[in-house]
Order: structure tokens, then sequence, then C-alpha cells
């Protein structure tokens, strides 16, 4: 019993002598992989002080117990703020919104407003010394929000990349340039259970171009073939626009690296009509088109990534339609728990 207890009292004082340590160790590894750049905290508005965390994501930087939370929610109007984080990526994604939305934006940048979510402009908090981006609570006008956070493209990093990045990406998802998307969260509600579940965060890299269709569209629209069916009809059109825009318009401008499809319905329908949403999401590795750009730059693989990876969801979505002619009947309902969700807290 004293060996225990001396073991026991040994290894709380190495915690506490090599905590330190290795935060700050990490904090440092950090800095030098992201540096800190300048964020323009002049002219934003205060974080209002009613604002609480978003402690659960289906998808992105998921806050954890020692990190800061990604998202922030106003409880009495549908706005949530976005954390700026204090590098280039959040400056990017930054630049990208105020460019998007300033009132003398060239026309071409006018044109990606109808697909992103609104900007409200940047809330400062002094307290935590953090940058936020205000914008439009895509969740709110829906009751029980089913989700999807699908990144499109057959490339994840910029054309600069090195060789050791490239063999990264291209390692942790072996089918990116088959399938062309990748699912990356889900979040379905489970009407009997009265509560939703969101998928695990890496389970997305377990599936190929099929059973992204089977383990991840088919899922997140449920189990009954005609509802399927109705869901992929009211997504396929504004799908089918977004395609139309960048292949007419947002090619010449844009390059979207590992930017997001955002899919979201009801889950309890309210009427024959479904209620959809489709949103362009995340832009911290964006960039612009230079003018002297052509199909022979490296950074074309971005454009005609997306194109292919939009076009493979599109595909996906003609499918579900044709499998509820075959196969109208409903499948069993999946035991959520046990294939990658888990329960939503």
């Amino acid at each position: 019993m004293f060996l225990l207890l001396l073991i026991e009292y040994l290894v709380r004082t190495c915690e506490l002598l090599i905590f330190p340590f290795f935060v700050g160790f990490l904090l440092l590894f950090l800095q030098t992989k992201y540096p800190k750049v300048p964020l323009p905290v002049e002219e934003a508005n205060p974080l209002p002080s009613e604002v609480i965390p978003i402690t659960s994501q289906i998808a992105g930087h998921r806050p954890s117990k020692y990190f800061i939370p990604t998202f922030l929610r106003h409880p009495k109007s549908p706005v949530i703020y976005k954390w700026v984080q204090n590098n280039a990526n959040g400056l990017r994604e930054l630049r990208f919104f105020q460019m998007a939305f300033a009132n003398d934006a060239p026309e071409f940048f006018k044109s990606v407003r109808m697909f992103i979510p609104t900007y409200f402009g940047t809330f400062y908090s002094k307290d935590e010394q953090r940058l936020y981006i205000g914008m439009n609570d895509l969740l709110a006008p829906f009751k029980r929000p089913n989700v999807c956070d699908i990144k499109i493209g057959t490339v994840s990093y910029h054309p600069d990349a090195s060789l050791e990045k490239r063999l990264y990406e291209e390692q942790k998802y072996p089918w990116r340039k088959s399938t062309g998307l990748l699912f990356c969260g889900i979040q379905v509600y489970d009407e009997e259970l009265d509560t939703f579940f969101v998928s695990r965060k890496h389970f997305g890299l377990t599936l190929d171009f099929e059973r992204s269709y089977s383990v991840g569209l088919k899922i997140f629209l449920g189990c009954e073939p005609r509802r399927r069916a109705r869901l992929a009809q009211a997504f396929l059109p504004i799908l089918n626009n977004l395609l139309n825009w960048f292949k007419e318009t947002g090619h010449a401008h844009f390059r979207f690296c590992r930017s997001s499809v955002l899919l979201i319905y009801d889950a309890l329908p309210t009427g024959p009509v479904e209620h959809v949403d489709v949103k362009l999401i995340d832009f911290a590795h964006w960039f612009e088109v230079s003018p002297m750009s052509s199909i022979f730059e490296p950074g074309y693989q971005l454009t005609s990534g997306f194109i292919y990876g939009l076009s493979r969801l599109i595909s996906m979505m003609h499918r579900i339609i044709d499998d509820s002619l075959f196969d109208p009947k409903p499948s069993a309902a999946p035991n959520l728990p046990q294939i990658l969700f888990n329960k939503k807290t």
C-alpha cells in the first residue's frame, strides 16, 4: 500500500513538473508553424456579452477541454460568431468575407454572396482579445436541422505546398482524387430517442466513393427512400446553380481549397415541399486567380477538382432518386452509435 501511494505521488509530481514544459513546447511549435499576424481589431464591433459557445460541431476545428471554441452563438438572435485564428489562415477567411460584402465589391464577388453565409462584420472581445466574424446562423430557420459538411475537391493543398505536405494530405485520404469529395461531418436527428447524433471526427476518412454514398449520403438523408428522393430533388437545383455559377464566373476569380458544401434540411417534414439549404463554407485556404493563370498553372487543379467533386455530389443525388424507384421500401433505421456516430452533447 505504501509503495502504491509513493508511486502515485511520484507520478503526480512528474505531471506537475513536466506539463508546463510540454505546454510551453507545444505553444512554441504552434507559433513557429502558424506565426501570428496582426488582426484588424480597430474597426470591429464589441462582441455581445450574451454569447455562449457552441460546444458541438459536426466538422472543422472542434473545441476541446483545453482549446478555444471556434463558434459562439447569440441565444436571442440568429447570429453566430466564428473565431478568427491569429494567423494567415484566419486573416485569409476574414478577407474573403470582407471583399465579398464590401459596398464597392466587384460584380464577381457580389455574385458569390448567394452561396455563402451572410457577413455581419467583425466583433472583438477585449477581455479575451479575440476577433470574430459575425454571420447568419444557417441552422436557425430549421426546427430539427440535419446537417452534412462535405469538403469539395480532388486537391487539399496549395500549389506551393512542400512535397511533405502533399504526401501527407494524399495519404490522409487516399480516395480524394477519385471521389472528389470528403464527408467531414454529419448531424442527424433520431426521432425515437428525441436526440441528435453527430459523426465522429475522422469517420469520413474511412469512406471510399461507394461508402460515401451508402454510409454518408444515404444515412444523412434518412431511411425512407421516397423522402430521400424528395430531399435530393430539393437539393439538386441549388447544387446545380452553384456548379453553373462556378463554371461561368467563379472559376475565373476563385481557387477554393478545402472549402465545404454544407447541406441542411429539417429532420421532421413540415409540409409537401422540403425545406433545404446549401451553402459554401470554410475559406481559410482560398486565393484569387492570377490574371495570367491558365489550365497549365498548378493551381488549376483546385478549379478542375472543385468542378469534379461538385459534379460527383450531384450524381449522388441523382442516384438517390433512381434508387428510390427500384427500391421504394424503407430500409431499417441504422444503429447510429455503432456506425461512427456519437450522441450530441
